[in-house]
């Protein structure tokens, strides 16, 4: 049993193959708040910005966006990417869940939206649309140089 409702698919990954490398380029991973304040009270919070997903609103999944904090995109990728395309998170026990729980190797069949809601990204995102966005982005920016 996990802390979430995550479904019993997914394990902690810690894998750094160029697949897994290739992910981070392209979006960084979801958090939940209470991870992404956990990154920003270490001293990370300039490399942290707030956003609204939308996938879940698209897909019809979730009944509106989720307003979230969530790692800073830059032209190479993440933000908490190293040089070697490492995530400096990782080392630290600070890597948000989407990025411990996602498995790059296989595919993960999701047949109903009760089973998507289980999944890493599902999972962090509704965790944020729990909480009173405004209350959690003062928390996290309190002590951000700007």
């Amino acid at each position: 049993m996990n802390d979430y409702n995550l479904s019993d698919k997914y394990t902690e990954n810690s894998c750094a193959c160029e697949k897994c490398q290739q992910m981070c380029k392209k979006t960084p991973c979801m958090g939940t708040p209470e991870e992404i304040l956990r990154i920003a009270k270490a001293g990370f919070g300039d490399k942290l910005f707030p956003t609204t997903w939308l996938v879940g609103f698209y897909q019809g999944i979730l009944d509106k966006p989720v307003d979230m904090v969530a790692p800073k995109m830059t032209n190479k990728g993440c933000a908490f990417q190293d040089e070697q395309g490492l995530c400096i998170l990782h080392s630290l026990g600070l890597k948000p869940l989407e990025g411990r729980m996602t498995d790059n190797h296989g595919i993960t069949i999701i047949n109903t939206i009760e089973e998507a809601l289980r999944t890493p990204v599902y999972v962090a995102a509704t965790e944020w649309a729990k909480r009173d966005f405004d209350v959690m982005k003062r928390k996290i920016f309190r002590n951000t140089k700007a």
